[in-house]
């Protein structure tokens, strides 16, 4: 089992949940009937559901459920952000450990790539170090919320831990770091971005972040009004001599390398090891068609109006 497939398991030991017990005590306590309703409709992303329960009865945002589960741990399995915002406006807490891994509602939200949830809850300040432990069968490993992010491909999620204060460097139990995890997991936009924040810091790291981000996002238009602002970030060397144009050919987006060339991108830079151009990614990552484009001797956009 790889950790990709381990996710799952924090997730299914809180859905599995089905005795609920109150706050405080050891687990004899049984909850009333609106308990179990509210956890359902927190767990569903029923905004609407919930803002009538807490209107009637505010304390239901503090309830806890079966090993320390809360109604924020539900919240954090839907993919509905108000829902969270509702909750922690009543007084839930915002990094609360619940489950059998112990886990808290951010650790959740990025294992199921709930980006707006988890930077509702970060913009809340929850925790972005706050580890959990994964299960597999080699035993439990922990891990951190950064960590996730990369092994799961979630790049706008990991862009934002780390401007709200995820360590780089931080290991798992296992000594592995965030970028051994991208790469591992074949995570190459996250593998590049925290390669840039490492080398060049939060504050110049973040325009080469947002870069990156458009073009793992496939939004031409997004990383062409990027480079109109940093006009250098088009040539940038990143990772490996990998340029944005080779990360552009390996996601396989025609527009986005448009963009690029039109800023003035290199068609014929080499990454190291390789010595592959921009052209030969391409290929190698299954897109013929983008790597023929490329390897026109004037390889450049015939416009640089209407790509997306």
């Amino acid at each position: 089992m790889n950790l990709r497939q381990r996710l799952v398991v924090p997730v299914v030991a809180l859905l599995a949940l089905t005795v609920f017990v109150a706050p405080g005590e050891a687990g004899s306590a049984t909850l009333p009937p609106e308990a179990y309703v509210f956890y359902e409709a927190a767990t569903r992303g029923d905004t609407a559901m919930v803002e009538s329960m807490l209107a009637d009865t505010p304390g239901l945002a503090l309830l806890k459920f079966k090993q320390g589960v809360t109604p924020l741990h539900a919240a954090a399995l839907s993919d509905e952000p108000r829902t969270v915002e509702l909750l922690l406006k009543r007084g839930a807490y915002v990094d609360a450990r619940g489950g059998q891994q112990r886990v808290t509602p951010l650790f959740l939200a990025v294992t199921k790539g709930h980006g707006r949830v988890a930077m509702a809850l970060l913009r809340r300040r929850a925790d972005p170090n706050a580890s959990g432990r994964i299960q597999g069968e080699d035993g439990a490993e922990e891990v951190r919320p950064l960590h996730l992010a990369a092994i799961g491909g979630h790049t706008d999620i990991a862009d934002e831990l780390i401007q709200r204060g995820a360590i780089l460097t931080a290991q798992s139990s296992i000594g592995g770091t965030a970028a051994e995890y991208a790469k591992r997991n074949g995570s190459i936009p996250i593998a590049l971005m925290l390669d840039a924040y490492h080398r060049l810091g939060l504050v110049r790291g973040a325009p080469v972040a947002a870069l990156i981000r458009g073009i793992a996002a496939g939004d031409s238009a997004r990383v062409s009004a990027l480079l109109d602002r940093h006009k250098s970030l088009a040539t940038l060397v990143l990772e490996n001599q990998w340029t944005p144009l080779h990360l552009a050919a390996w996601q396989g987006s025609q527009p986005v390398c448009d963009a690029l060339l039109a800023h003035g991108a290199d068609p014929h830079a080499v990454e190291a090891g390789t010595s592959w151009t921009p052209a030969f990614r391409a290929h190698d990552s299954g897109h013929t068609a983008l790597c023929e484009y490329l390897r026109r001797p004037d390889a450049a956009p015939p416009s640089r109006k209407g790509h997306r």
